[in-house]
């Protein structure tokens, strides 16, 4: 195969590849223009009260076993409403969520789980909700007593 071959096929191939990117971008262009949202999961990394700022750690794209997180900061605005899910005790020791209260951004501590959403307004995306969980501490474990029948007197 000559180089020139190579290149032509090549070319092909962008020129599938190209108009493919721009409809899913378009696509999602569409979705956050229609009034959808776009939505990030991760664990809080660092807050800043003074630029009103999170940034959280989240799963990345997916590459199987090479995956890896993403960093990424959210500027929020005085119309972001932050909230607290309280839990109440769940079968199996989880927590589900019961309550929603509001939080000031100096509420919000590295380690909590965060989930932001975010809505096209204008020409941007801004911050509209931000839903803090704060992980709670596991259970102290149950010491069990030796039970009368062992090491007794044989």
């Amino acid at each position: 195969m000559t180089v020139m071959t190579f290149l032509r096929r090549g070319v092909r191939s962008i020129a599938i590849l190209v108009p493919s990117v721009a409809l899913w971008a378009g696509g999602v262009s569409a979705a956050v223009a229609a009034g959808h949202t776009i939505e990030h999961v991760g664990r809080v990394v660092s807050v800043d009260e003074k630029r009103d700022a999170i940034t959280i750690d989240e799963m990345g794209p997916w590459h199987g076993s090479h995956t890896q997180q993403v960093r990424s900061a959210f500027d929020l605005t005085g119309n972001t409403k932050i909230t607290m899910l309280d839990g109440a005790g769940g079968s199996g020791g989880s927590r589900a969520a019961s309550a929603e209260r509001p939080i000031p951004i100096v509420d919000i501590r590295p380690g909590d789980w965060a989930n932001v959403t975010l809505q096209k307004d204008g020409n941007r995306l801004v911050v509209t909700n931000v839903a803090i969980v704060r992980p709670q501490p596991p259970a102290p474990a149950r010491s069990q007593a030796p039970s009368p029948s062992h090491g007794a007197g044989k």
